[in-house]
């Protein structure tokens, strides 16, 4: 049985905070989603894949680091905007936060950089501001970002980013660890449903060497979210919450489950 869930459906935008930094997801329309990375945020998405949908980034306010299979470069408002095809490796964070993606920088191919124009002093203390679209213009990746985005501030924002007093945190994870686990898996499993493919192998052993995922990164991907879906199964999890998703996408979701 699944916990009881926020209602989030019907919210324009969803704020929440990883590990790594907050971020805002603003939703445009289903297949365009606006992330909002405030300054000093270290928010950072690794590397992954899609293998049935192409993914259309453009920024729009300050500056974005982001690595498309072998190359790691810097793109702006000024830049036009960039298709990644299926099966590459991307993720991204902020410019001026790099140490938030410290293994792409551990591997040498990923040493391509841009420079931030001149002129642009100050860019620092806004917000990053990037579309990102999903074509073909059926595939409703708003869905997604959505479900994952409220479960992850429901049940594991908490327990990842407050911290707990050095005492009583042993004992805290010991007690919450294996439901901890079960709702990450319950986020991992949504992925698998959603054409999102985790990189879990890392870079090393993950890349084929050309900016797509190796036989062991599939391997090991596909195994990580076969075992989420069949404990999701188990456990009667829904793949999508009516709690947050849109009644209009509704249809269109639980054809993806």
């Amino acid at each position: 049985m699944s916990p009881p869930r926020t209602s989030t459906a019907d919210l324009p935008a969803l704020k929440f905070t990883l590990p790594s930094g907050p971020v805002e997801l603003a939703f445009t329309s289903p297949q365009t989603t606006t992330a909002i990375i405030p300054p000093h945020s270290h928010f950072a998405i690794p590397l992954h894949w899609h293998e049935k949908h192409t993914e259309i980034f453009r920024v729009k306010r300050g500056f974005l680091l982001i690595t498309i299979g072998t190359r790691t470069l810097i793109l702006g408002p000024d830049d036009p905007s960039i298709d990644i095809p299926p099966f590459t490796l991307h993720g991204f964070s902020r410019a001026d936060t790099p140490a938030a993606l410290p293994f792409r920088h551990k591997d040498p191919r990923f040493t391509e950089k841009g420079g931030i124009p001149p002129g642009q002093a100050g860019w620092e203390d806004q917000d990053v501001v990037l579309t990102e679209t999903a074509t073909p213009s059926t595939f409703p990746k708003q869905v997604f970002f959505r479900n994952a985005g409220s479960f992850y501030r429901d049940f594991l924002q908490d327990a990842f980013v407050a911290g707990l007093p050095a005492d009583n945190k042993s004992w805290h994870m010991l007690r919450e660890g294996p439901g901890l686990v079960m709702r990450f898996l319950e986020v991992v499993s949504a992925t698998a449903y959603m054409d999102n493919y985790p990189l879990f192998a890392g870079s090393g052993l993950g890349d084929a060497g050309d900016g797509t995922p190796s036989r062991v990164g599939k391997g090991v991907t596909y195994a990580v979210q076969g075992v989420a879906k069949g404990g999701a199964w188990l456990c009667g999890w829904p793949v999508w919450s009516k709690e947050y998703t849109p009644e209009n996408l509704w249809v269109a979701a639980q054809g993806m489950a």
